[in-house]
């Protein structure tokens, strides 16, 4: 009786680890798509906008 509740224990332990290891996968994978991918469209756009006026400036100075 004490060694099948060890046994179901280590079974479910092994379980919960890999569930856990998947999970944090999948969080991290949706955090790279709802955070990093948005944070990088900001980016191009706060270095893009002032780039376009900047070679705009240097155009009509020719």
């Amino acid at each position: 009786m004490i060694t099948g509740l060890i046994v179901f224990g280590i079974i479910f332990a092994i379980a919960g680890i890999i569930l856990g290891v998947l999970g944090g996968i999948i969080v991290l994978a949706f955090k790279l798509v709802f955070v990093l991918i948005p944070a990088l469209f900001v980016l191009a756009i706060v270095i893009g906008i002032p780039a376009v006026v900047i070679l705009g400036i240097i155009k009509l100075l020719r």
